[in-house]
């Protein structure tokens, strides 16, 4: 583990500088064997004659079987520069459409390591239906189709395609880079034996023979002359011996038609993945998944950082195991872990066991069991299931703040969606305006925290001068407001994956022009919109919305229009003020009134903010459960949906009803994640009695036409109830005041023009 920050102290006398990583002591691709191997293989074809270049990989067409409930198929696939190593792939269509492709080597010398999932799933995934699936196997390929897509299997050479809407999406191996090494037996050493050397009068008689030639390589052309790091390779003092010989997989996967990669976090670059090769290649080094502990990590680099999850996609407290005298900071390779496995099958995915198994013990420590929070800075595929992450030792700069961002989003997009970067970085002293800037930005960070290293200077808000300590002050009360709108968002998360900030593309997966947007961001479905200052000095910006929806600003109600096609809105933005719209459509629940902690806002009245959409309709939901307990799984919650729709033709006519509805009856099944309600839940649960009095003591509805004459609850009285509000002529918002109904209750408000 790292050093204590005492001995780091008594080791520093001078000020910390300004970037401490130390590129020396992490591999790059020059110093890893299977990396060089992967880079030059690509080299070799991009060199050769155009068209001469073919994988030597085939699938052998009469070992070709569709799995007995016609899920998928397996096939045997042979190179044959090594014509008797054999290969066993298997093309699997999951339930949700998902196309899983395994290959393995057919009673290999070794074993490769295949626990990952195990560690990572909660369960394998499920079939698709044996009615949803057919397979046509032919002389030259094999073909599925299933809910209007097909995935084809081509023989010689080796190739799959999936194909959406009759065009290709996902080739692998497009371009024949495929190459899985096989297990093999490592060469003896050639004897060398000491020959007297010849004496004077002979050596002159002696004719120079030239030395014999080694006979060429017949897979020179594909895996090139020399075994690079086959069995061995050095980094620095350490040498790393590799029994099982190589043993690593490459391949080309191509996405035809479409111009932005997201995913394989964790690095410090841009969400949608810049190039690492070609002249005009944005970084040269590729992109590294081996989990590392960096002292103050860079901005910019396709360096490793503390998590990794294996997982691109297309469209148009700290765990990473340390050894401070190890390579890398970590320990070496070969070291044997439980089970007979080397360190490099089992690295990554040691910060996500941490987590799991500290997770698994809070939980079994406490005679009635409550949610444990674990924080890690490692993490694999899986950790979301066991807490949250930091993104580690970042630099208090703007282009720190910036990419903390960026890698937020791309966490949150490869399923790590709890997690969030040191406000103000963990190095350095920001000044007053980046820290209120970096403060806007982290209050919409799943996890929000200030975070320094004990040789930065104080920073708490309560120390810093006005205005700048009202402005902070200001946000942490947005935050705590907003708690229920989060505890929603991660509700819905914990159930369909989706992250909780949603990248541009994600939720318009049709707006080209967004696709390579980061600076900006949706906090799950609850229709805010949010763009950060991440520049000094900056007084506006500029917030493209994808849509011909109207917009308004959260803190004023002011309007922003967007069209089809998308727009450019320019926002005014002094220290104090960032973009955060609500978009038109949405109904958001707050908690308004300032508590010391959350657990003190249980019995606090709720506002809601409708803001309409241009049909005149919202709709949103509020999920509220005790927080600690697993009682949840057992019903023990409440989940609301609230709608607001124009009753008549005309929006300036008729009347528009708002209506709050028991969601969890109409969908207990969807609720909570792996526990069906159907048969347990109750309207009247000891929790949603708890917090049966809690009240809603305001609504707002932004984006209305006109003036209404008269606002009526409508309960189980026989006549509706009149109720008192407000209206703003200059906003054009219609306040509701104090209308009595129960948070955990059915209830319908009218709100009458004529």
């Amino acid at each position: 583990m790292r050093p204590s920050v005492s001995t780091l102290l008594l080791l520093a006398t001078l000020a910390l500088p300004s970037c401490a990583v130390k590129h020396e002591d992490f591999r790059k691709c020059k110093d890893s064997a299977f990396c060089r191997r992967g880079r030059a293989l690509a080299q070799r074809a991009k060199d050769a004659a155009p068209g001469s270049w073919k994988s030597p990989y085939t699938v052998i067409d009469e070992a070709v079987r569709v799995l007995p409930n016609s899920s998928g198929i397996t096939a045997v696939l042979q190179n044959e520069l090594y014509p008797e190593i054999k290969f066993r792939i298997e093309v699997r269509v999951h339930e949700d459409g998902v196309v899983r492709v395994r290959a393995d080597e057919v009673k290999g010398l070794k074993k490769r390591y295949d626990e990952a999932a195990s560690w990572a799933l909660i369960a394998e995934p499920k079939l698709a239906p044996q009615y949803e699936v057919t397979w046509a196997v032919g002389a030259w390929d094999t073909t599925g189709y299933y809910k209007g897509r097909e995935i084809r299997v081509y023989y010689k050479p080796f190739r799959i395609v999936l194909f959406q809407d009759g065009r290709e999406d996902i080739v692998l191996n497009q371009e024949g880079l495929f190459h899985m090494e096989h297990f093999r037996l490592k060469a003896p050493a050639a004897d060398k034996t000491e020959e007297e050397a010849p004496k004077p009068e002979e050596a002159a008689d002696q004719k120079v023979i030239e030395e014999t030639k080694k006979p060429a390589k017949a897979s020179a052309w594909f895996e090139g002359e020399e075994e690079d790091g086959y069995w061995e390779e050095t980094f620095k003092s350490w040498t790393d011996s590799k029994p099982k010989g190589p043993e690593s997989i490459s391949m080309d996967v191509s996405f035809p038609g479409h111009q932005h990669v997201y995913g394989i976090p964790q690095h410090a670059a841009p969400l949608s993945l810049p190039t690492t090769t070609g002249p005009d290649s944005f970084f040269d080094d590729p992109y590294r998944l081996w989990n590392l502990d960096v002292f103050e990590h860079e901005a910019s680099s396709t360096m490793s950082l503390y998590g990794s999850i294996p997982l691109m996609h297309a469209h148009s407290a700290k765990s990473t195991p340390s050894v401070f005298n190890g390579p890398e900071i970590t320990m070496q390779k070969d070291n044997i872990h439980y089970g007979g496995w080397e360190h490099r099958d089992v690295h990554n995915i040691n910060g996500m066991l941490y987590a799991n198994q500290t997770a698994r013990a809070m939980v079994a420590r406490e005679d009635v069991p409550k949610r444990p929070f674990v924080l890690s800075r490692s993490f694999f595929a899986g950790s979301q299931r066991h807490g949250a992450i930091w993104t580690g030792d970042n630099m208090g700069t703007w282009e720190h703040m910036k990419v903390g961002l960026q890698m937020a989003l791309a966490d949150g997009i490869a399923g790590m969606t709890f997690s969030g970067a040191d406000v103000g970085g963990f190095f350095g002293n920001p000044g007053p305006e980046m820290l209120t800037r970096w403060y806007q930005l982290g209050v919409f960070f799943p996890f929000f925290r200030a975070h320094a290293h004990i040789d930065t200077k104080r920073r708490e808000p309560y120390l810093l001068d006005e205005p700048y300590k009202s402005i902070i002050r200001d946000l942490l009360h947005l935050r705590y407001s907003l708690l229920p709108v989060w505890y929603t968002a991660f509700r819905e998360t914990s159930v369909t994956g989706m992250p909780l900030l949603r990248p541009q593309y994600v939720m318009f997966p049709k707006d080209f022009k967004g696709f390579g947007i980061d600076d900006q961001f949706y906090v799950g479905s609850t229709g805010l919109l949010v763009k950060p200052i991440t520049q000094e000095g900056v007084t506006e910006t500029s917030v493209w919305l994808a849509e011909n929806e109207a917009y308004y600003d959260y803190f004023t109600y002011k309007s922003y229009q967007g069209s089809k096609g998308g727009k450019l809105v320019t926002i005014s933005t002094p220290l104090e003020k960032f973009p955060v719209l609500i978009r038109g459509g949405s109904i958001l629940a707050t908690r308004e009134r300032p508590r010391r902690s959350s657990a003190l806002m249980k019995h606090d009245p709720f506002t809601l903010t409708i803001a309409l959409d241009s049909s005149g309709g919202a709709s949103g939901q509020l999920y509220l459960d005790d927080g600690e307990s697993y009682s949840h799984q057992k019903g023990e919650l409440i989940w609301r949906e609230f709608q607001a729709a124009v009753l008549g033709k005309k929006a300036k006519k008729g009347s528009l009803q708002i209506m709050s509805i028991d969601l969890a009856t109409a969908k207990p099944d969807e609720a909570v994640d792996g526990a069906p309600l159907s048969s347990t839940y109750l309207p009247t649960n000891t929790f949603a009695q708890s917090i049966k009095d809690v009240k809603v003591e305001r609504i707002k509805v932004v984006g209305l036409l006109k003036q209404p004459k008269e606002v009526l609850l409508h309960n189980e009285t026989p006549e509706p109830t009149p109720l008192a509000w407000e209206w703003d002529s200059d906003s054009k918002v219609l306040t509701v005041k104090n209308p009595s109904t129960k948070i955990v209750e059915d209830w319908t408000i009218t709100v009458k023009w004529v």
